[in-house]
């Protein structure tokens, strides 16, 4: 079928590009010989097939370069690992609740150092804050403590984890002053409400673990399920009915646990 060369030729485009780094100006260049060859083989069903495959490995190479972050002195992980800084953001995400804290994932606004002016700055940082504060999504808060990169352990890579979900940056139990409420979108501000409501509505009807199993099950919030049942469904190898929202928790990830 033309769909699997052409997939196969995407897939490898992606590989090499993250292989052998090479450029977007380059592959844009590059672009011009499977069309031009399309074109001039238009009657000869495998040459265009092969050529097609071609220009979707450059296609696929190209995606791949444009989808690596660039960071500049604009970018809030040019900051990691200087010490205490002050940072403000919005959280711009369902806040992801443990039994003694709670990650937020703040899109960060600005930045300053100690004794110095706030500047702008992009990037969006995983902010481990106190399980009993209220905060949720479209707080704009100011957060006080140390910016870090993620760390790397031996049986798991926590730093390319978090940067698959365009987070590189963390900041562990800061002090965190609340500027204002309801800063991001009310679409998601509702959905999200009706989501803590139909939390609310489980826990009502159901004795645990039944509740917190339906809820990782329905909404896709596994954190409240207990580790003893999490062990179960491992052991069985039925753990992909619980993560649904694909946000596995890690014994090894000290931010998840």
């Amino acid at each position: 079928m033309p769909l699997i060369p052409i997939g196969l030729g995407w897939l490898i485009g992606i590989w090499a590009i993250l292989t052998f780094a090479l450029s977007s100006t380059l592959l844009l260049i590059a672009l011009i010989v499977p069309i031009a060859g399309i074109i001039l083989w238009r009657d000869a069903p495998r040459a265009r097939l092969a050529w097609f495959a071609l220009l979707a490995a450059l296609l696929g190479g190209w995606r791949a370069v444009a989808a690596q972050p660039v960071f500049d002195a604009n970018s809030l992980v040019t900051y990691n690992d200087l010490g205490v800084v002050t940072v403000t953001g919005v959280v711009d995400d369902y806040p992801d609740r443990r039994d003694t804290f709670v990650n937020l994932r703040v899109r960060v606004e600005t930045l300053s150092l100690p004794d110095s002016d706030p500047i702008p700055v992009a990037g969006v940082a995983l902010v481990r804050a106190d399980g009993l504060a209220g905060y949720r999504y479209g707080d704009r808060l100011e957060v006080t403590g140390q910016l870090q990169s993620p760390p790397e352990f031996s049986t798991f890579n926590y730093r390319d984890y978090l940067a698959s979900r365009g987070i590189h940056s963390i900041i562990d139990r800061p002090r965190i002053d609340l500027i204002a409420r309801d800063q991001g979108s009310s679409i998601l501000a509702g959905l999200y409400e009706l989501k803590d409501r139909a939390h609310e509505t489980i826990a009502a009807i159901l004795p645990e673990p039944q509740a917190a199993l339906l809820t990782g099950i329905l909404l896709g919030d596994e954190s409240s399920i207990p580790q003893s049942v999490k062990d179960d469904f491992r052991v069985t190898g039925t753990s992909h009915i619980i993560a649904i929202s694909g946000n596995i928790v890690m014994k090894s990830d000290p931010h998840c646990s």
